[in-house]
């Protein structure tokens, strides 16, 4: 007996043509033709068809490209540690004391990046003046003068 399976399989493809046919962008169906004019559709279409029967996805992006990362998690959290010791200091003090130690040595761009990617970003206070005794009377002077204010009073402040 014959297994069905081949069938099915192209019974598969060509529903998968079909819904490939047009592309679904922001919840509107869209011929490839209006969103691809300046490719040959037919090749296009026969690639990308293929890569999405294949591997599921469309997406041509690599996962774990790239070089590794220098600091490592046992490394993020020391130096996480050493940021926290001293909130005020440049990137060069923390990145000297992180060489310092046994691990392997590295550039201050480097610590600075790990810091940004672990939320640990730079910061300036933000300078406020003192409130003492005597804006406290000065403003409960004020909210006594206008206690009394009616709704109509109130609009007209600017």
């Amino acid at each position: 007996m014959i297994p069905q399976t081949g069938r099915t399989e192209e019974a598969r493809r060509k529903s998968t043509l079909r819904d490939f046919s047009t592309e679904k962008i922001a919840n509107r169906v869209y011929p490839i033709q209006l969103i691809f004019p300046w490719k040959s559709c037919k090749v296009y279409e026969t690639v990308f068809v293929q890569k999405w029967i294949n591997d599921g996805d469309t997406s041509s992006r690599r996962q774990g490209v790239g070089p590794s990362r220098v600091i490592k998690e046992k490394g993020r959290r020391r130096l996480s540690r050493l940021v926290k010791q001293n909130r005020r200091q440049t990137v060069t003090q923390p990145t000297a004391q992180y060489n310092a130690g046994p691990s392997a040595s590295v550039s201050e761009h480097i610590v600075q990046r790990t810091l940004f990617d672990m939320g640990l970003c730079s910061r300036r206070p933000i300078r406020v003046p003192l409130f003492i005794k005597r804006h406290r009377q000065l403003r409960l002077q004020w909210a006594r003068e206008h206690r009394d204010w009616t709704m109509d009073e109130w609009k007209r402040v600017a």
